[in-house]
């Protein structure tokens, strides 16, 4: 499959002291892994895990998602008339892994659904949902939890309200058409990018028709809506 990412399989995370001694050596950094960081797959089960070939995977989906698609509705009755478009995507796959780092090469600040969400033991103890791993400062892409891997893959998939313009003509036997040169006027007003049905993305601020740049550094902005008023006037 064209665009298909390859990375480590991840399993949660290293919870207890117990799951940490039993887990599998780490070729890189040294085995350097403790509580709150992820915990990935021996693949192979050779008693290791390495970044590199043998428990490396084919991992979620490509970028460019799969398959897109979109629906026009219109209609008009008694001079109004409305359009709209509705687009999205399916299977399609978005890394975050260096927007996931706090504090990336020391610029930045963390995100709020990492901190509300990170591991601590007593988040763990207490039970509560926790789905990013321990914070670190200065983490590059190198270090053990932003390793490429699974961990870091959301669904772009999304489906949005795209496109919206409800107008309305005022008929050739209104006053104000008879009263002036013009042979017909229409006022309109129309908003790009109006309502996200759905997104997984989009739950963290990034909008899903982003594209991850070809450079590898993942700068993302928010999506922003525009509204247009207007008139069509023909003489």
């Amino acid at each position: 499959m064209i665009g298909q990412k390859f990375g480590l399989k991840s399993d949660g995370f290293y919870n207890t002291p117990e799951e940490l001694q039993a887990r599998p050596y780490h070729t890189y950094n040294n085995n350097n892994v403790t509580l709150g960081d992820i915990k990935y797959l021996d693949l192979d089960g050779d008693g290791q895990v390495d970044d590199l070939q043998r428990d490396r995977a084919p991992i979620g989906f490509p970028n460019r998602p799969l398959y897109q698609f979109s629906f026009r509705l219109g209609g008009s009755y008694k001079g109004f008339d409305v359009r709209m478009l509705l687009n999205g995507t399916a299977r399609g796959s978005f890394e975050i892994t260096r927007i996931g780092i706090p504090f990336y090469k020391r610029g930045g600040n963390a995100f709020q659904w990492q901190y509300d969400t990170r591991w601590t033991a007593e988040r763990y103890e207490a039970g509560e949902k926790i789905t990013t791993p321990r914070a670190t400062f200065d983490a590059e892409v190198t270090h053990h939890n932003y390793k490429r891997s699974d961990f870091w893959l959301i669904s772009n998939d999304f489906l949005r309200l795209k496109n919206v313009e409800i107008g309305y003509t005022f008929p050739a036997t209104s006053r104000l058409i008879q009263t002036t040169a013009l042979s017909s006027l229409r006022v309109f007003a129309s908003g790009n990018n109006l309502y996200t049905f759905y997104s997984k993305l989009q739950e963290i601020g990034i909008d899903p028709e982003t594209r991850e740049p070809s450079s590898g550094y993942s700068y993302v902005y928010p999506i922003t809506s525009t509204y247009i008023f207007g008139i069509n006037i023909q003489f």
